[in-house]
């Protein structure tokens, strides 16, 4: 087992008992920690300079994300910092992912539509996927193009399914043109 998915299995054992919601706002936060790792050159060396203590890397942290209800993600961070292991944060979010979904019988779903779905698309399409897939919960977030033209497409867990009336278009002309 990778040391990654040991923390993302520490941490399920602890967020496990808490609802659906409050586990996607800690999952949300450390993707926005991990962002700001990969993409700040000034944050990542306040977190990985010598020169300062852990204590003080854990202050300034502590006051920067004052507003982050998540005192389990910044230990988490605080860990990562000390152990020097903040390049696992990716993958960590990755593995929580994989239990959340498992754990809650959760489906994210991304949408790409050319309009914005009504209230009763959304339901309908809800309901089909928590068949298709048995699950309970499906979170649909919404994504407009005009590059597919119309229909829709579906990205969810790693996997695409293009409904949109521009792949059926490539696939026509696939079949009329050698």
């Amino acid at each position: 087992m990778t040391t990654a998915k040991n923390y993302a299995l520490a941490l399920w054992d602890i967020w496990q008992p808490e609802k659906l919601n409050r586990v996607n706002y800690h999952i949300d936060v450390l993707q926005i920690l991990e962002r700001l790792y990969r993409k700040s050159r000034d944050f990542r060396t306040l977190l990985d300079t010598p020169t300062l203590s852990q204590r003080q890397k854990e202050d300034r942290l502590s006051h920067a994300f004052r507003e982050v209800d998540s005192v389990k993600v910044m230990k988490l961070l605080f860990l990562l910092i000390e152990k020097k292991e903040m390049r696992l944060l990716e993958r960590i979010i990755h593995e929580l992912k994989l239990l959340r979904n498992t754990g809650f019988s959760y489906l994210p779903l991304e949408v790409t539509t050319l309009r914005s779905l009504q209230q009763d698309e959304i339901d309908t399409i809800e309901v089909s996927l928590k068949e298709i897939f048995h699950v309970e919960h499906v979170s649909i977030k919404q994504k407009l193009s005009e590059k597919i033209l119309g229909g829709m497409v579906f990205e969810f867990e790693g996997h695409k399914l293009d409904t949109s009336l521009k792949a059926k278009l490539h696939k026509i002309e696939t079949k009329l043109l050698p």
